[in-house]
């Protein structure tokens, strides 16, 4: 069974994160920052807080150029509750619809309960020219912890 993507970005400024979820309807979901380490400006974090509506989410996300080099985020239905999640078990008891992992600027793995939500990503990332395109499935997931560190 499909759990997923996964693939490589550039180590380089850009709206990675927009550019990954273009397609997505972010206002269904509140966005949940678990941990991050993206700059917008040299010193200056683009989060600046824990908890985003959708609204506030794409503007935030559509900013022309940050840099990413961690990144743990989780979209969580609106008015469900948080859940703390550190396992893809958890994620699959949880109310969290979607997971955005980021790690060392450049590997990206994306859990979802949503198969569309899937396709939609594989084709933003096809159409980006992302590197190393594939699915994350219940034989190759061998990620324990959920963690973009």
């Amino acid at each position: 069974m499909i759990r997923g993507i996964k693939f490589k970005i550039p180590n380089e400024y850009d709206s990675f994160i927009n550019k990954i979820l273009d397609g997505i309807n972010k206002d269904k979901y509140y966005w949940k920052i678990d941990e991050d380490q993206v700059f917008f400006i040299e010193d200056d974090f683009l989060f600046s807080t824990d908890i985003y509506n959708g609204r506030d989410f794409s503007r935030i996300i559509s900013q022309p150029s940050y840099y990413v080099v961690f990144l743990n985020l989780q979209a969580f239905p609106i008015g469900s509750d948080f859940n703390e999640i550190q396992d893809y078990s958890d994620f699959l008891k949880s109310n969290c619809e979607l997971i955005v992992l980021i790690s060392d600027c450049i590997f990206v793995s994306i859990y979802s309960k949503n198969k569309n939500v899937i396709e939609t990503i594989n084709l933003n990332a096809q159409r980006n020219n992302f590197d190393e395109i594939s699915y994350i499935t219940d034989e190759n997931d061998k990620k324990i912890k959920f963690t973009a560190i």
